[in-house]
């Protein structure tokens, strides 16, 4: 279903405070940015949404993008296509968060099949106990990176993050959806007619994303490997 609609980009990383934000996704197909202003709710106050052809650059389209909302001091979130990012689930017998961030890329090289030195990876804390930690963590292509960092440096936007597009549903089932004292798994999704982006929170604090066709065969398949 679609009950967030075009929201999901306005609570893209509503942990930062500024009093205007725009959250901008570039899709396969399309890509959309919404002006929110931060309060009990955020407000949104503009939205665009322009296509994406193989005959016209990621840059022009991006810089098209930004000068819909003219001279706006906001601060930008950017997500990226969520299919761009392997995602894995890792276990340590240590909580250290500097000895976790550490460990992160050499666990994640036996898991992808292309070298440390050949992608960027990031992860989030899942969970803790005494003497161990969970987490989830995703990884990308140098290569791919660095292809919409230079498209989107091209067209003049300086982002404060960038991350898959998927994440800023775990943001909006934190904030608005999850019950107090408490979690319950949930699946969220926002979908369009070119694009499904689902979320997966779990009991134990577990997370998955998902980003693909808007097709339900792909929502079955990605339950399933929650289980």
């Amino acid at each position: 279903h679609r009950p967030f609609d075009r929201r999901c980009a306005a609570y893209l990383f509503q942990d930062i405070v500024m009093d205007t934000h725009i959250g901008l996704r570039i899709g396969r197909k399309k890509i959309e940015a919404v002006v929110a202003k931060n309060g009990a709710e955020p407000e949104l106050s503009e939205h665009v949404s322009l296509e994406r052809t193989d005959d016209k650059p990621l840059a022009d389209v991006l810089r098209e993008t930004a000068g819909r909302f003219g001279d706006i001091d906001a601060r930008w979130s950017v997500g990226l296509p969520s299919e761009e990012f392997s995602f894995r689930r890792l276990s340590f017998p240590f909580k250290n968060r500097r000895a976790v961030a550490s460990a992160v890329p050499f666990e994640l090289e036996g898991l992808l099949p292309y070298p440390s030195e050949s992608f960027v990876s990031a992860h989030e804390i899942l969970s803790t106990s005494d003497d161990s930690a969970t987490v989830l963590a995703c990884a990308i292509r140098k290569e791919r990176l660095d292809y919409y960092m230079d498209a989107i440096k091209e067209a003049g936007i300086e982002p404060s993050i960038v991350t898959p597009d998927a994440v800023p549903l775990a943001y909006l089932y934190r904030r608005f959806l999850q019950p107090e004292g408490g979690v319950r798994p949930a699946v969220i999704a926002d979908v369009n007619d070119t694009t499904m982006l689902v979320c997966y929170t779990g009991e134990a604090g577990q997370l998955d994303y998902h980003s693909g066709e808007p097709d339900e065969r792909e929502l079955e398949k990605f339950l399933a490997a929650c289980k």
